[in-house]
C-alpha cells in the first residue's frame, strides 16, 4: 500500500496485517480480512472521512467505537474477531446500513442503543455470540420492529459446534448453558440405555414364559 490521495479501494487479505500504517484521504473501501489486526489508534483512521465500506473479518479486534472507525461508514464488518463488549456512549453512524458482528464474544447486546445509534440501519448480523436466548430473542423482535433485517434462516445443520438457533440465528451456548446442555444429553443417553436394557429384559422374560 503506497499513500495516495488517488486511491479509492484497497484490499489486503490474508497479510500479517497488524496495524494500518498510512492513511489515504479518498479511500472509499478498505479490504483488511484474514490478518493480524489486534487495534486501530484513534488517529489511523481520523483523515478517511470518504471510507465507506470497511471489511475487518477474521482479525483481533477487542474494540468497537466511534472513536476509531470513520462516522461516514455504510458498511462495517467486524465478524469473527474478539470483542466482548460494545461501548454505546457516543457511539454514532448515521450512514451505517450494515453492520455485522457475528462470532465474536459478546454477552449482550443493546438493540435500542444501536437504533439510535445508527438511524439508517438496514441490516445488522449477530449470530454466534453466547447471548441468553430470551435476551437475544428480545434483540431481534426489537430490530425486526425497525425494519432491521436480522438472518433468520439458519437451521441446526448450519450452526457450528456448541451453537443452537434462536429466531432462526445460531447462538452460541454460553459456559452455564454448555454444561446444562452437557449434562441433559448424558441423561439422555442413560436414560436411553436403560429403556434398552429394560425392553432386552422384557422381551426374555416374556420369551421364557412362552417356553
Amino acid at each position: 500500500m503506497q499513500t495516495s490521495g488517488e486511491i479509492y479501494w484497497i484490499s489486503s487479505r490474508w497479510n500479517p496485517v497488524k496495524t494500518l500504517p498510512c492513511v489515504l484521504v479518498n479511500l472509499e473501501v478498505l479490504l483488511l480480512q484474514n490478518n493480524h489486526i489486534e487495534h486501530f489508534d484513534h488517529s489511523t483512521m481520523q483523515n478517511l472521512t470518504k471510507l465507506r465500506h470497511l471489511d475487518l473479518t477474521h482479525n483481533f479486534l477487542t474494540q468497537f467505537s466511534t472513536q476509531v472507525f470513520p462516522k461516514s461508514l455504510t458498511y462495517l464488518s467486524l465478524n469473527s474477531n474478539e470483542i466482548k463488549l460494545l461501548n454505546y456512549d457516543g457511539l454514532y453512524f448515521p450512514p451505517l446500513l450494515t453492520l455485522n458482528l457475528e462470532r465474536n464474544d459478546l454477552p449482550s447486546i443493546d438493540a435500542s442503543a444501536l437504533i439510535l445509534a445508527m438511524p439508517k440501519l438496514k441490516m445488522v448480523r449477530f449470530a454466534g455470540n453466547p447471548i441468553d436466548p430470551s435476551e437475544f430473542r428480545l434483540a431481534v423482535q426489537q430490530f425486526r420492529k425497525h425494519n432491521v433485517s436480522v438472518n433468520g434462516e439458519a437451521d441446526e445443520v448450519a450452526c457450528l459446534y456448541k451453537e443452537e438457533v434462536v429466531e432462526g440465528v445460531c447462538v452460541k451456548l454460553a459456559p452455564q448453558r454448555k454444561v446444562i446442555r452437557e449434562i441433559l444429553l448424558s441423561l439422555v443417553v442413560v436414560l436411553v440405555a436403560i429403556a434398552m436394557v429394560v425392553t432386552v429384559w422384557w422381551v426374555f422374560v416374556t420369551i421364557n414364559k412362552k417356553c
